[in-house]
């Protein structure tokens, strides 16, 4: 009866862990998605990385818990697992949103370098068209040279 109760307690423990996790995660993603701040995004993304990695470990011990004969009932982990799951989807999701913007927002604050946007291309024009009309005097004035 000792055993059943010590592992009653473990499964209490790490289920009670993964819903403080959970609830961390869910703060630290609304405090992302409510700051406009880009450093502060950062760090709280990185924060949200390491509550996953947190989260992590305790599905390890979860899908343990779950192959274990000497548990009937494995409802609550596997709820437990669930929410890990989702809330590491949700993070990959953020993390390619933050990924995404902030190279989006450093494209947009640059002006595109497309051929007709390229300051130097009337200088390129100009210089290509003086090229052609000295080469062409040249060869057709060759008489010129000769004198």
């Amino acid at each position: 009866m000792g055993a059943s109760q010590k592992l009653q307690g473990k499964i209490d423990r790490v289920l009670k862990k993964v819903q403080e996790g959970v609830d961390v995660f869910d703060s630290i993603w609304n405090k992302v998605y409510d700051t406009d701040n880009a450093n502060q995004k950062e760090k709280f993304e990185a924060d949200l990385e390491k509550e996953i990695k947190k989260q992590q470990r305790y599905i390890d011990q979860i899908k343990t818990l779950i192959q274990s004969n000497e548990i009937k009932d494995k409802k609550a982990l596997m709820h437990a697992e669930k929410q890990i799951e989702r809330e590491m989807e949700r993070f990959k999701i953020c993390a390619k949103e933050t990924k995404a913007n902030a190279f989006s927002k450093e494209g947009l604050g640059q002006q595109p370098k497309t051929l007709f946007n390229c300051s130097c291309l009337d200088d390129l024009i100009e210089s290509s068209i003086i090229y052609i009309f000295l080469s062409t005097k040249v060869v057709g004035s060759s008489r010129w040279l000769k004198c």
